[in-house]
């Protein structure tokens, strides 16, 4: 017998025992026995092939987190992988051979199995998600979710199902969770006192609650036509809100005054921060807007109420000061003149102290004058504002500086005598601050009204101050600033060394 054929048994022994590296070489007659040698050698790499194919199925297989059936037609379990028994507590000895409808049945009691195959072949895609089943073993009642393919073999036949299970409790239990408290959160912003605005990136509205709503006029089916920005009624402080803002991601109790839809003027309070995704890119805003008008308004009554006792307590001394001092003075200044008519005395004596006595008198009476009109301009009082303001800066640039550009559109407002009085006190002050500390060539007065409110600039070109090295405010500022306030006014002040110093006073009307 050739020896060839007992190595061919010895080979084929090797393959069976899983030794596919195994192998005979030629031999140099080249016949029919080679030839089925060099087929034999061929097989073994075919088998080493497939073995390490299955191999790696299997690592893949059992890998999955899933829990994976392969079931046959009937719908009997026929393989299953290791997350079976790791998730699912139901060990390989116990599954094999069974129908995979004795461990998982639908709530309703129907066929799992029969119910995904019917689905199967209607659309060659089987899924039915969130299923609630109930577990044989260890986990009863739990959601899965699973889906359903065929099985082919080589030849593209039909030979079984391969199933996927996932259970899904942990992410439902999650999910209503969220729900739950997303409802909760709805129900927090809907029912607010406060309102609650969401923007975008580009600061148009994405939210607004009702209290928003209310306050702002705003037609809830057109909230996302409006910017939050356009509601802040300074302009400066507008940029002020955002630049704030974007410098620390958030801000807290930002006073301001809004202005709603029908331009009425809203004092608030925002809180606002950056809102960010999981990668921390930027996607908008979100806070809160509390209305604090009515408490504004006690406290600018209050003001207020001062600050008109103390104007008509200044027209009652006024009055007094002129109508009776002016006049005891007058005749004091009479009588003096008599003495032109003694003879006493000689005549260049009488006239010495006559003339000493009669520029006195006149000097009391300017300067009564001039106590009266700090006091209570009668220029103001009888005639009006931008006579007044005329009249002060008149009596103040006698010696020609500093130049005075007063523009007072009268005809674009219409005001109260009490608002005329602080306007004009403002205005005062201003010009007192700037000729004390600015030493101004140039002072620059306009008061215009533009849509419900009246816009007051003063502006000087003097030496200025650096804002932000002022320590405090001297007491003529605060009393400028409580004047406005009073009104429910804004006022930005802006100064730089050699710059000059600009009062913006915006009142709404």
């Amino acid at each position: 017998m050739d020896p060839r054929f007992i190595k061919l048994n010895n080979l084929l022994i090797e393959y069976s025992l899983g030794n596919y590296d195994a192998k005979i070489k030629l031999s140099k007659q080249k016949d029919a026995i080679d030839a089925f040698i060099s087929s034999v050698n061929m097989l073994g790499e075919e088998l080493k092939s497939t073995a390490v194919s299955r191999n790696h199925f299997n690592n893949i297989f059992d890998s999955v987190s899933d829990t994976v059936f392969v079931l046959d037609k009937k719908g009997v379990i026929e393989l299953a992988n290791k997350s079976v028994s790791d998730h699912l507590g139901l060990p390989d000895s116990t599954i094999f051979n069974k129908k995979i409808d004795n461990f998982f049945t639908c709530l309703n009691k129907t066929s799992l199995f029969n119910k995904l195959k019917k689905q199967l072949h209607a659309t060659s895609n089987a899924r039915n998600n969130d299923v609630l089943l109930g577990l044989i073993r260890s986990k009863p009642n739990r959601i899965i979710s699973c889906s359903m393919s065929f099985l082919t073999d080589s030849k593209k036949q039909k030979t079984g199902y391969i199933l996927t299970i996932r259970d899904v409790t942990q992410i439902k239990t999650y999910e209503e969770q969220l729900i739950s408290s997303e409802e909760k959160y709805r129900n927090v912003f809907q029912n607010s006192s406060d309102s609650i605005f969401i923007t975008d990136d580009t600061d148009y509205l994405s939210e607004l609650n009702g209290a928003g709503i209310a306050l702002l006029k705003i037609k809830p089916n057109n909230i996302k036509n409006h910017k939050i920005s356009d509601f802040i009624y300074n302009p400066v402080e507008k940029k002020l809100f955002f630049d704030k803002i974007k410098g620390r991601n958030n801000i807290v109790d930002f006073k301001t005054k809004l202005i709603d839809n029908n331009g009425d003027i809203i004092d608030c309070i925002i809180s606002s921060n950056k809102i960010t995704d999981n990668r921390n890119h930027f996607k908008g805003y979100q806070g809160f807007i509390k209305n604090i008008t009515k408490q504004e308004e006690v406290d600018n009554l209050i003001v207020r109420t001062i600050n008109d006792t103390q104007e008509k307590e200044r027209i009652r001394f006024s009055k007094d000061i002129h109508d009776s001092l002016g006049q005891q003075l007058s005749a004091v200044k009479f009588y003096i003149g008599t003495l032109r008519n003694t003879y006493n005395l000689p005549i260049e004596k009488k006239n010495e102290i006559v003339e000493k006595s009669n520029d006195a008198i006149l000097e009391v009476l300017s300067d009564l004058r001039n106590i009266c009109f700090n006091l209570m301009p009668q220029t103001l009082q009888n005639v009006g504002l931008k006579a007044a303001i005329n009249e002060l800066c008149r009596k103040i640039a006698i010696s020609g500086e500093p130049e005075f550009k007063i523009i007072i559109n009268e005809d674009q407002f219409s005001i109260s005598k009490n608002l005329e009085f602080t306007i004009f006190r403002v205005v005062q002050e201003f010009i007192n601050n700037s000729i004390t500390h600015g030493k101004p060539s140039r002072i620059s007065i306009k008061i215009t009204g533009e849509k419900k409110k009246l816009i007051i600039n003063l502006k000087d070109n003097g030496i200025g101050f650096d804002i932000n090295k002022a320590r405090k405010e001297g007491m003529g500022l605060l009393n400028v600033r409580s004047r406005v306030k009073s009104y429910n006014g804004t006022i930005t002040i802006a100064s730089l060394p050699n710059k000059g110093t600009s009062y913006l006073i915006i009142i709404p009307l």
